[in-house]
């Protein structure tokens, strides 16, 4: 941020993070690939898959979010790009739901998907390990919700 610019002294520009939902999980995604940046510290995919070339570049954390009965973007597109993806990764699940409603306030799994996002994202960029180690008690609600994780390091 440049002198007088209101968001100086705000925001950590040596690290952040990525993340979007259907075509933006797509485009998150493909923000990892050969070239990209090691400021980009982790990225969150939600109801998106990879690209050619995706996950190619250096590892980085990566959180899958999609609903099981997702009629636009199916769950077995994203198993597949978390299957490809290197490094440390989880995916959220949640069984019976759709492209998006799990993002809407009050709706089955929103405070599952929120909790478990945050947590990530202040592990991966605040090195808070905490939160890393709430994150699968965060993200579960059985019935409602189910997490895999790979390679989450101590």
């Amino acid at each position: 941020a440049r002198r007088g610019d209101p968001l100086a002294g705000h925001l950590a520009v040596d690290r952040f993070a990525a993340a979007g939902h259907s075509a933006g999980g797509f485009t998150t995604a493909g923000m990892f690939t050969s070239g990209h940046s090691p400021r980009l510290r982790a990225g969150i995919v939600i109801a998106g898959g990879g690209l050619a070339g995706s996950f190619a570049g250096p590892v980085a954390p990566l959180l899958f979010v999609h609903g099981g009965a997702d009629p636009v973007v199916s769950e077995s597109v994203g198993r597949a790009a978390y299957a490809r993806s290197l490094g440390p990764a989880a995916f959220l699940s949640l069984p019976g739901q759709g492209h998006g409603e799990y993002l809407t306030p009050g709706r089955p799994g929103f405070a599952q998907v929120l909790a478990a996002t945050t947590d990530f994202l202040r592990w991966t960029l605040y090195d808070d390990r905490r939160s890393r180690d709430r994150l699968p008690v965060d993200a579960r609600l059985p019935g409602v919700t189910t997490l895999t994780t790979r390679a989450m390091p101590d």
